[in-house]
C-alpha cells in the first residue's frame, strides 16, 4: 500500500510539473500577443489620429475654396483594451472568510461580464474662449521663431503666416498686405500690385536671409527683431505685445502675424481657379502661387495641390477626405532625391509636391495652439 501511495505521490507531482510548465508556456505565449497587440494598436491609433487632424485641415480647405464655414474640432486620446478580450467577475460579499462555508445564504453573490471592442475617444467642436484662442488669435512671434530658424522654407513661412509686412528704410515706410485674392499667374511680369506685391518683397526677403544670422549682443530692449543680418547682433523678442521684426542691412521688416483660420482661408482663397491660368493636368484644383521645390534652388512647386482620390492617394497622400460627396486628397509622398556635386543642374526638375509640408505646419500650429503655452497668460521674457 505504501508503495502504491508513493507511486500516486510520484505521478501526481509529474503531472503537477508538466502542468506548470504547459501553464508557464502558455502565459509567455499570452504575453508575446499582448506585446504584439499594444504595439499594433498604438501604431494603429498613430495613424489615426494623424490623418483626422490632416483632414479636418484638407476639409477645412475646401469649405474654404467654396466660401463655406470652416469648423475646428479637438480630438481626444485614444483609450481601448484588448478588440477580442471578455472580461468576467464573479464576486461574493458579505460573508465572514472563515465561515464561508457555514453562511453562503447568508452573502450576495454576482456574476457579470463586459466586453470593449472599440477603442475610445472623444471628437468635440472648440468651445467659445478655445475657438478663441486655438484657431482666430494671431499666431505668436515664438511659433514664428522657432519655424523661421529650423530650416523651414522661408517663402512658404512669410506667405502662410504674415498678413501684413511693413519695410522700413530710415525715414521711408512700404507697407505691403498679403491678399490672396489678389495674386494671379504666380506674382510673374506684370503682376507687382496688392498680394503680388508683398510676395515679391518676401521672396526677396527669403532669398535675402539665406546666410547665418550675426551674432547677438547685449540689448535691454524688450522689442528686438527676430533676427538681424549683416549688422553686429541679432536677437529675439518674445513679448508678445512686440512686432516680429527682421533686419537685413539699412531695412527693417515688420511683420503681422496670421491666425490659424487666416491661413486655412488664405490656401483656400488661392485655389480657386482662374480662368486665364488654371491648374495643370492632373490636379483637381492647384494654388495660384507657388513656393521654391523640395531639393531645389530655382524650381517652384505650387504652394498647394489637391486631386481627387483614388486607391494610391488613398495609401499614400497625407490627408484625403469626403467633400460634397466625392473624395478628394493632398499631401503627395516627396520622395524621390538627387544629389549631382558635380552637375547641379541635373537635379532641377524634380518639383516635389509641397503640399505636405503646408498640412504638417498648420497641424503643427494647431497643436500648438492646444497646449498649455498657447493658452495660459503671456509671459514678457527675452531669449538672448
Amino acid at each position: 500500500m505504501r508503495r502504491l501511495v508513493r507511486a500516486l505521490v510520484g505521478v501526481g507531482a509529474a503531472c503537477a510539473a508538466s502542468a506548470c510548465a504547459v501553464t508557464e508556456a502558455r502565459h509567455e505565449q499570452e504575453r508575446r500577443a499582448l506585446t504584439r497587440r499594444i504595439v499594433d494598436d498604438a501604431i494603429a491609433y498613430n495613424e489615426a489620429y494623424s490623418s483626422a487632424i490632416s483632414g479636418q485641415v484638407l476639409l477645412n480647405i475646401l469649405r474654404a475654396y467654396n466660401r463655406q464655414p470652416r469648423q475646428y474640432m479637438s480630438m481626444s486620446g485614444f483609450a481601448n483594451s484588448d478588440a477580442d478580450s471578455r472580461s468576467a467577475s464573479v464576486n461574493v460579499s458579505g460573508l465572514p472568510l472563515g465561515r464561508l462555508g457555514e453562511e453562503w445564504g447568508q452573502g450576495a453573490f454576482g456574476i457579470g461580464a463586459n466586453a470593449r471592442l472599440e477603442p475610445e475617444y472623444r471628437v468635440e467642436p472648440f468651445g467659445e474662449n478655445d475657438f478663441s484662442e486655438i484657431a482666430l488669435a494671431p499666431t505668436s512671434a515664438r511659433v514664428f521663431q522657432h519655424y523661421w530658424s529650423t530650416g523651414w522654407n522661408r517663402d512658404l513661412l512669410l506667405f502662410l503666416l504674415v498678413e501684413r509686412m511693413e519695410v522700413v528704410r530710415g525715414a521711408d515706410v512700404v507697407v505691403l498686405e498679403n491678399s490672396p485674392g489678389t495674386i494671379a499667374a504666380n506674382c510673374g511680369q506684370g503682376y507687382d500690385i496688392g498680394g503680388c506685391a508683398f510676395i515679391r518683397a518676401a521672396r526677396e526677403l527669403a532669398a535675402r536671409t539665406n546666410r547665418p544670422a550675426t551674432a547677438h549682443a547685449s540689448e535691454s530692449n524688450a522689442c528686438l527683431p527676430i533676427a538681424v543680418y549683416d549688422r553686429d547682433y541679432a536677437s529675439i523678442g518674445e513679448d508678445p505685445s512686440c512686432a516680429v521684426r527682421i533686419v537685413v542691412g539699412e531695412e527693417t521688416y515688420r511683420l503681422s502675424l496670421r491666425s490659424l483660420d487666416a491661413m486655412v482661408y488664405y490656401v483656400g482663397e488661392l485655389m480657386r481657379q482662374d480662368a486665364a491660368h488654371p491648374p495643370s493636368s492632373g490636379a483637381f484644383l492647384e494654388a495660384r502661387l507657388s513656393i521654391r521645390a523640395a531639393g531645389s534652388r530655382v524650381e517652384q512647386t505650387p504652394i498647394f495641390r489637391i486631386v481627387e482620390a483614388d486607391d494610391r492617394t488613398e495609401r499614400e497622400y497625407a490627408a484625403t477626405v469626403t467633400y460634397a460627396g466625392r473624395r478628394y486628397s493632398a499631401g503627395a509622398p516627396a520622395n524621390e532625391f538627387c544629389f549631382r556635386p558635380d552637375d547641379p543642374a541635373a537635379c532641377e526638375g524634380l518639383r516635389g509636391d509641397r503640399s505636405s509640408s503646408v498640412l504638417e505646419f498648420l497641424v503643427g500650429i494647431l497643436a500648438y495652439n492646444q497646449s498649455d503655452a498657447a493658452v495660459r497668460a503671456p509671459q514678457n521674457t527675452i531669449v538672448r
